[in-house]
């Protein structure tokens, strides 16, 4: 697919993909609620680590009648959830299933998906750009460290969705008792005004990854064509690379859901046009899910 805008400019659109921040696709895996518990038997008791706090606020998630505010100072004081009878999740993180396990928050945070900013304009980014996350079990400590705050509108106005493959905290395998004693959360800066946890829970999501095809298309020297990858993977965060000429080799000449490049020269057997191999690989960030490549072909003209 291609739209012009005049040349030199925008003459090469092709579609390929929506990678889009708030546009997650739900999954219909199986959950296992952590916090707040359904059957109301699981208490937490909230404290701070450092100079953070994590405290009870009315902003209820869903019908909820509270939710948890941290307020974080960087990646060593933030807030600790407590279980002080734990939560069972053996069967969640030893069954066949394991890999697909990923912890969920559901959050209200300034600058997220669907917070109410101003209809057409792009909302602000959230001052918590990454997160570090400690899991406390009865039978070892995992963490994980400089998480990329990656957010998806959830199911109700003012909140979003950040989720986290299990994969991603070192030492996991190594836990011998699954019983979660306590969760402690960390922001990469001082965030006074703190944010909302409504939910936490796991969730089994085995979604592969799936991207629809590239167009072959035919553009001028020197025209600037732009790329847009359409692509979903439930809950994984997907990395975008772009080659955009597989003779010399696939190789990161791009990255991103959104990209452009110039194609300078055409290219030549004999009399006869050949055209630019063009590859995108779209990756699972964690490495959950099997990395997925498509190819189109660049036929450049004179």
């Amino acid at each position: 697919m291609r739209h012009g805008t005049g040349r030199g400019w925008l003459t090469g659109l092709v579609v390929l993909g929506l990678g889009l921040v708030g546009a997650r696709l739900a999954c219909a895996g199986p959950t296992t609620p952590i916090y707040p518990d359904p059957s109301d038997t699981v208490k937490v008791d909230l404290r701070g680590w450092g100079s953070g706090t994590a405290a009870q606020d009315q902003k209820g998630y869903r019908g909820s009648p509270n939710s948890i505010r941290v307020v974080t100072h960087g990646f060593y004081a933030g807030g600790r959830i407590i279980f002080p009878t734990g939560v069972d999740l053996t069967k969640a993180l030893t069954g066949p299933e394991k890999r697909y396990q990923f912890l969920d928050f559901i959050t209200a945070l300034p600058g997220a998906p669907g917070t109410g900013d101003t209809a057409g304009a792009p909302p602000p980014a959230p001052p918590v750009k990454f997160i570090r996350v400690v899991l406390v079990f009865a039978g070892g400590t995992v963490e994980v460290n400089n998480q990329p705050v990656v957010l998806y509108s959830a199911a109700e106005q003012g909140w979003s969705e950040l989720a986290i493959p299990l994969l991603s905290f070192k030492g996991l395998e190594k836990v011998s008792d699954y019983h979660l004693k306590e969760i402690r959360v960390f922001g990469d800066d001082r965030f006074e005004a703190g944010f909302h946890i409504g939910e936490i829970k796991l969730v089994q999501d085995d979604e592969p990854i799936s991207v629809e095809p590239l167009e072959n298309f035919d553009v001028a020297i020197n025209d600037t064509v732009v790329f847009q990858a359409v692509a979903a993977g439930g809950l994984s965060t997907l990395k975008y690379s772009w080659d955009f000429d597989a003779s010399d080799g696939i190789q990161e000449d791009a990255s991103g859901a959104v990209v452009t490049h110039v194609f300078t020269k055409e290219k030549k057997v004999g009399a006869c046009p050949i055209p630019y191999k063009v590859t995108l690989t779209v990756t699972d960030a964690a490495g959950v899910k099997p990395t997925v490549v498509k190819t189109c072909d660049v036929t450049v003209n004179g």
